[in-house]
């Protein structure tokens, strides 16, 4: 399962203003750089920003009471509102941008927020990974949600369609947000894909 995308770079009609953006952002926006895979285990450090002065933990978390109860990441939500924020800041318009996550939970969390719920009115897709079959971007932003020290990441993401659908929607830039450790070890799709994202560079 191998991500891909079209073969002509993402266009930042705004592009100078990449520069003012926090080093981890101007990574992930680079258009030469079409995949790119935004590690959460890393986020304590300086390659993905914290949250005022703390650091991003990005592990999951049940949004119920019980065990169980839908799994959410909230750091993952915060991820991809910064990243969607830079990409409509270098003139990149809402309606070229798809964010998908395997969870339902998830998707509700994200249309929680203001500013989704915002982008979402001037074109902004955000769904399931199921419901965007058929379906592709200029700009495909995935968030896989799982993260936990026991490195289990559920039988959502050991779904090669669904993983398929998810690395092949996008046409000129494909983000994907997630934990490492958990995707690398708790999934065969997931790991090939990440193999995949490492052997390439």
């Amino acid at each position: 399962c191998a991500p891909s995308v079209g073969s002509q770079q993402l266009v930042l009609p705004q592009v100078a203003r990449l520069r003012s953006a926090e080093t981890w952002l101007q990574r992930l926006l680079l258009p030469s750089r079409p995949v790119v895979f935004a590690n959460t285990d890393y986020s304590s450090t300086q390659s993905l920003p914290g949250v005022g002065i703390a650091p991003l933990v990005g592990l999951e978390r049940r949004s119920g009471k019980t065990h169980k109860s839908a799994v959410v990441n909230d750091s993952e939500a915060l991820l991809v509102r910064k990243i969607i924020n830079g990409l409509l800041s270098c003139g990149v318009p809402a309606s070229s941008i798809g964010v998908v996550s395997p969870f339902r939970a998830q998707v509700r969390l994200f249309d929680d927020s203001v500013a989704m719920s915002r982008w979402k009115q001037d074109g902004l897709e955000v769904s399931t990974i199921d419901r965007f079959q058929g379906r592709d971007k200029e700009v495909v932003i995935v968030s896989f949600v799982r993260s936990n020290q026991a490195k289990k990441s559920g039988r959502l993401l050991d779904d090669f369609r669904r993983i398929n659908v998810a690395v092949s929607r996008a046409k000129r830039k494909l983000i994907l947000i997630g934990s490492f450790d958990t995707l690398h070890n708790g999934s065969t799709t997931m790991c090939s894909v990440l193999d995949h994202l490492q052997g390439n560079g």
